[in-house]
């Protein structure tokens, strides 16, 4: 949803059919104006929550986005002792630091007959066959990444589709270097773009640049997460809750 108006109407009506089912239901509206981590793509998507599991670390605002709803998980299932959001997210960032969030994926992986190879060795999965850097061309700060923009080159190199025949490339998608708020010299790489369309790369790559903007003054990325919604209302949210 391009409006946040239409956002909170749509998550509403989302949580009446939730909760008509017995189903406590709750729902966060979070911001797409910019891509969430660093990962465009089915499979470099996949790859970058592995690491995250794998490691305990990742992009800000990724590993943050993911411990707010693991924490609203836990309070749902009645998990949380307080019931305080704060209290949630520390247990959800234990147990991503301990190993315990990629033990439980690992077990997801099993029950629906996958291969553990695939995220035990991801590095040994096929990578798309053609790949090329994104540059920077002066210094400056990242102000914007047009994700609507990168949602249409996606599709442009296989890893989206404009209707229900087209195949995806799994193997196809955007590494971003940098983010909005980041620093960057002339000549930084700030994207890698990867397709198996080698007629399609170079001018992926061109709109990719294109779909970033410059600031020669530093920025500050917005808030992630503004409104929590509930069967009893909406309220604002404050991604403050992360600086204690």
């Amino acid at each position: 949803m391009k409006d946040t108006d239409e956002s909170i109407e749509l998550s509403k009506r989302m949580i009446q059919t939730g909760e008509l089912c017995g189903k406590t239901t709750t729902a966060f509206i979070t911001r797409m104006d910019h891509p969430i981590g660093n990962a465009v793509g089915n499979w470099l998507e996949v790859l970058e929550c592995i690491n995250v599991m794998k490691s305990g670390k990742g992009p800000k605002d990724l590993v943050n986005l993911c411990l707010v709803q693991a924490a609203q998980m836990l309070i749902q299932c009645g998990a949380v002792p307080s019931g305080t959001l704060k209290e949630g997210i520390i247990m959800a960032r234990e147990n991503l630091s301990n190993g315990k969030a990629y033990g439980k994926f690992r077990e997801m992986v099993v029950s629906q007959g996958g291969d553990l190879r695939c995220i035990d060795k991801p590095e040994d999965y096929p990578r798309a066959q053609f790949k090329a850097d994104v540059i920077a061309t002066s210094k400056g700060f990242i102000s914007d990444i047009n994700a609507l923009e990168i949602g249409h080159i996606g599709v442009m190199i296989g890893a989206g589709r404009n209707c229900s025949e087209d195949a995806i490339d799994a193997t196809a998608g955007i590494w971003f270097h940098r983010k909005v708020g980041d620093r960057v010299e002339a000549s930084d790489a700030i994207a890698t773009v990867y397709t198996e369309r080698e007629e399609t790369l170079n001018s992926a790559a061109d709109s990719v640049f294109q779909a970033f903007s410059f600031s020669e003054v530093p920025v500050e990325p917005e808030p992630l997460i503004t409104n929590f919604v509930t069967k009893d209302g909406v309220s604002n949210f404050s991604m403050s809750i992360f600086e204690d």
